[in-house]
Parts: C-alpha cells; sequence; structure tokens
C-alpha cells in the first residue's frame, strides 16, 4: 500500500507518512516538532494542529480533514476545539488516511529557554593533580526541561563560560515518568530517547568547546535525575517505574567520551556522578554537595522543585533523600498559556486594591506572550490574597474573571482590550487574551500538593522544624518566597531562614569536574543518605488531599531554635 504525503506547513516539510500512522508519532519520526508534554496520551492537549482544506498546488496534494481519522474506527476525527470558527485537532488523537496540509497551532509560541541563574565567575574549589594546573574541564546539569553546561579553568577555581539548550526528549513527555512509559509502549523508546539524550549532552559540550577557544578541555562531569541518567547511559528505565524501583546501578560512572557518542571529545575523561536511589538521581547528590548538607551542624532541609521534585532534610548526623512526581505544572506545563522561562514570559504578577489593572512582568520587559512558573506561582498566590479564589481553590465572581466557552471562570490577566501595567506604570497589551483557568488553577494545586505533602512527611521524619529551608533549582531561583508561603507551597518559616541557592546541581557537578576531593565527598553523600520512598508512606494520601486547599492567610512563623 502506498504511503500519503504530509505537508507540516510551519516547518515547510514534505513527508510520506504510512497509512493509518499517528500524526504525532509521524513528526517525531521525521523531525518536525510539536509541542507534547504529556508524551502523546491526549491530556495536555498541546500538539493542537490544524488540517488545512483544498488544493496546495505546489506540494501537489488535496488536503481534505476527513482523511485525519480516528485509530479505532476509522471515522473522521473529531476537532478538540473550535478557534476563530476553526476546528483544531490534536496530532495524538488521529492517523493519517490520506493526502494531508497540516499547520501546528502552540498554544504559546515557545522561545528559547533562558537560564537565569548565572553560575559564570563563581568559583569552585580546585584538586586535579592527575591533569595539566592550566587545564580546563567542563560540568553538565542535564535537567528534564534544560541542560546547563559549564567551563571551569583548574588555574582559578572560576567558572569561566556556561551555555545551554532545550531538552529535546520534552516532545516524548514534560515529566519524567511519561518517559519512562514512552520506552515501554514503543518498541525503539529507549532508543530514541538515548540518542536525544547523547545530543544534547553533545550539543552544549560543543557550544563550551567554541567558548575555550584554543584551549582543550580535559574532563567532563554529569549529573541529571536517574531516569536522564538512567537514559543517557543506555540502561533500561522500566526499573524505575516497577518494584524496586532502582536504577541498574547507583555507582558512579567513569567513561570515555567515546562511549557515549561524544565525537569532539571521544579520548576525554567523562564521570557521570554517583545515584541515590529511585529517581533521586546525580543531580540531587551534586546539589546536597554544592549546598554543603552533609558538614551541616542542624537541620536543613533542601527543596529542588521541578517535574519530579527532590526533597532531603537532615545534616552532618544524617540526611534523609526523597522525591514527589509534581508534573509539569511549574514551569508552565498542562497550564492554558503556560511557557518556559523565556523572553514575554509573565514573570510576576499581583492585583493592587483599587488598581483596575493587573500588575506584570515579562522576561525581557517586551509584550507578554505567556505565563512561566514564577507567574504561575504569583498569579495563584495574587487569587487567594485578593480573594478571588477560595480556600479549597474554587475561582469566585469578579471584575477580572470572566466564563469561559467550557463554562469554567477564568482570569484574565492581559489582553486586546485589557491592559495591564508594570510595577513602574509601563502600559501593557498582548496580541490576544492571556488567561489563568478553574482547570489551570487545579493543575497547580495538584502539584503544590504534591510538594507540600512530601516536605512535611520529610519534616516529620527528622522529628523537628529544619533551622533553615534552601530552594534549588533553577524555578526556586526566581521563585517568589512570600507567594510560595501565602499558597502552601513551602513551609511558612522566618524569611531570614530561607535561602535561595540557584541551580545548586550545576555548581555541585562543576565541582565534581574540578575537584578529586568534592568527586570522592559526592560519594560518600550519595552512599549515606536514606531513601524515604514518599508515595509507599501511610499518610502520604491523605497529607495530599489536605494540601490541596490553601493555608489560611497570616498565619506568623514558627518560634524556630537557634543554631
Amino acid at each position: 500500500m502506498r504511503g500519503y504525503k504530509v505537508y507540516f506547513s510551519t516547518a515547510d516539510k514534505l513527508v510520506t507518512a504510512q497509512p493509518g500512522e499517528n500524526l504525532l508519532a509521524l513528526a517525531r519520526r521525521v523531525g518536525v516538532h510539536l509541542d507534547s508534554s504529556c508524551g502523546g496520551n491526549g491530556s495536555c492537549k498541546q500538539c493542537r494542529v490544524r488540517v488545512c482544506t483544498g488544493p496546495y498546488p505546489k506540494q501537489m496534494i488535496m488536503s481534505d480533514p476527513r482523511r485525519f481519522v480516528q485509530a479505532d474506527n476509522g471515522s473522521p476525527a473529531p476537532p478538540n476545539e473550535t478557534v476563530g470558527g476553526e476546528p483544531l485537532y490534536l496530532a495524538c488523537r488521529g492517523c493519517v488516511m490520506g493526502d494531508l496540509v497540516v499547520e501546528a497551532v502552540p498554544r504559546v509560541q515557545q522561545a528559547r529557554t533562558l537560564v537565569r541563574k548565572q553560575l559564570k565567575g563563581m568559583k569552585v574549589p580546585v584538586d586535579r593533580p592527575d591533569l595539566p594546573a592550566d587545564a580546563l574541564v567542563a560540568a553538565v546539569d542535564m535537567g528534564s526541561t534544560t541542560i546547563a553546561g559549564y567551563l571551569v579553568d583548574l588555574q582559578s577555581g572560576e567558572i569561566i563560560a556556561q551555555s545551554s539548550r532545550e531538552n529535546s526528549q520534552i516532545p516524548y513527555g514534560g515529566d519524567i515518568l511519561t518517559r519512562v512509559s514512552h520506552t515501554e509502549r514503543y518498541p525503539d523508546g529507549l532508543e530514541t530517547l538515548k540518542k536525544l539524550a547523547r545530543q544534547d549532552l553533545a550539543a552544549v559540550l560543543e557550544l563550551l568547546r567554541k567558548q575555550a577557544g584554543a584551549r582543550k578541555v580535559m574532563s567532563i562531569a554529569v549529573c541529571g535525575n536517574s531516569v536522564i541518567q538512567s537514559l543517557l547511559m543506555s540502561w533500561d528505565v522500566l526499573r524505575l517505574g516497577s518494584h524496586p524501583f532502582e536504577p541498574v546501578s547507583v555507582a558512579p560512572q567513569v567513561l570515555k567520551g567515546r562511549d557515549l557518542d561524544l565525537s569532539s571529545f571521544t579520548d576525554v575523561e567523562t564521570y557521570v556522578m554517583p545515584m541515590e536511589a529511585g529517581f533521586i538521581g546525580g543531580d540531587n547528590v551534586a546539589a546536597i554537595l554544592a549546598a554543603g548538607l552533609d558538614e551541616f551542624e542542624g537541620v536543613a532541609l533542601l527543596m529542588d522543585i521541578g517535574t519530579n521534585a527532590e526533597i532531603v532534610v537532615g545534616g552532618k548526623n544524617g540526611l534523609l533523600v526523597g522525591s514527589t512526581p509534581t508534573g509539569p505544572a511549574f514551569e508552565g506545563g498542562a497550564i492554558s498559556f503556560g511557557m518556559r522561562a523565556a523572553r514575554g514570559a509573565i514573570d510576576t504578577v499581583d492585583w493592587v486594591p483599587a488598581n483596575t489593572r493587573t500588575v506584570i512582568s515579562t522576561i525581557g520587559n517586551i509584550p507578554p506572550v505567556g505565563i512561566c512558573g514564577s507567574g504561575i506561582i504569583d498569579t495563584v498566590a495574587a487569587l487567594w490574597r485578593s480573594g478571588m479564589i477560595d480556600q479549597d481553590g474554587k475561582m469566585l465572581e469578579s471584575r477580572f474573571t470572566r466564563m469561559n466557552a467550557e463554562g469554567m471562570r477564568e482570569v484574565v490577566l492581559v489582553g486586546t482590550k485589557q491592559e495591564a501595567v508594570t510595577p513602574e506604570g509601563v502600559i501593557m497589551k498582548a496580541e490576544k487574551d492571556i488567561v489563568f483557568s478553574q482547570k489551570d488553577l487545579r493543575e497547580l494545586q495538584l502539584a503544590k500538593a504534591a510538594l507540600a505533602t512530601g516536605a512535611e512527611i520529610m519534616v516529620k521524619k527528622i522529628g523537628r522544624l529544619p533551622d533553615k529551608l534552601i530552594l534549588a533549582g533553577g524555578f526556586g531561583s526566581y521563585l517568589d518566597v512570600e507567594s510560595a508561603v501565602a499558597i502552601g507551597l513551602i513551609p511558612n518559616l522566618p524569611r531570614e531562614r530561607i535561602e535561595v541557592a540557584g541551580n545548586s546541581a550545576g555548581l555541585g557537578v562543576a565541582m565534581a569536574a574540578a575537584s578529586l576531593k568534592e568527586r570522592a565527598r559526592a560519594e560518600r553523600i550519595a552512599r549515606a543518605t536514606k531513601h524515604i520512598p514518599l508515595p509507599d508512606e501511610p499518610e502520604f494520601q491523605d497529607l495530599l488531599l489536605a494540601n490541596i486547599a490553601f493555608p489560611t492567610l497570616q498565619e506568623p512563623p514558627p518560634e524556630l531554635p537557634k543554631t
């Protein structure tokens, strides 16, 4: 049976589809990017496309939406929604049974993700007697959303350059559990994700190599969560999704660049950080190393907030570590106008009494195109403080809210007719209404409940309130502490005891790259921490339900013991 012609107009790419081939799978196969943080199960609704009608003489195609069909019965796929009178479809929900012209319609046009917490200029300990004194070493933190690389000068111990790129695995799942599922659903799933992980690592290292000039990179250190590191190593990740929930190995891996397909670094030593257990990977070890928790005299609580949140509690007398899946909401996934931290993203939101406009700021101070994680947290906190939602998260009627076509209430942050204002008083508009809906609010509540529940259980395990709270990770760097406390995302501690650490994992892996002593310390940390499987805790579900609600406002922080 012959194949069908499919023209992806936004990518200007004409390809051949097999009869009955899923449209999202086709796009992935031919290298056309369609947003899909759910991995293709239809829940995120990001892979929206317009299936065009009519002749396209240049491509010799007569496109007919009726040829985009449901897999189970072959009948024309129903549109997911209608915008401006035009039906829009989900690419993951239909198959190709004829020639088609397809136009991607993302909710938010994603710009390049920004690494907003700079490590460049910071210094790390140096102990590499095995390398020339003036050598360069590279460190790469492979996050679920962003791959960040750093270049360290061993002569000075200074991080002299950094680079980043978006994780190419995102279309296969916005969270790591969805990516694990992808390897189970598709025979080539593991090979595909391994290849993307290695390509991302090579690409970031290549950017660093160009910044190094004539000097050579003599050693590389890499960290990531347990799924990312396992995919990089081409290990079976299904082990992480079933009992005993352990990776193939938690030991550090010392390889040559060629072992990870690093063609520009074939003979360069490549050190992959040790892991702790389950979903607790080398990035968490690196964060503990950078924060110095293993040497802290009191009790510290470290929260690395992302699609999979890691929580560490303790100090030099012992460390407990756990993780809880929070989903992609903190990074803009599953949110109507959510986006990653890029130019045009709304990153702060407030409603000021007696002000008829929403107060917002955007990354780059340019007109808004969407809303990123810190702006989402601010939005919910501002809705709660201003009385536009109740304690259970129901959105209430107000002059800023309206009912949408689905019969749900939503708040308009800024739009074509509804102006917003910056904190400096500059008027802003958007090309279309940017809204935050009741559904978006529920997504955020579930994510924040998972994180708060994990932290609550970990603190109970240690037996007392922490002396300090460390917010790690790129998202934590730009989180407004007051907003996070207001919605119950983080514990209500005295503000002087809350520390924003930034990209601790990136700093920790740079330390492991530049120092054999710090590398040995990281290995001791990985062996010494005790893993708490949080979802298995008897009270997890009850606490999760309780933490969906918002805490009473204006509760003073508790009195804590002196450290």
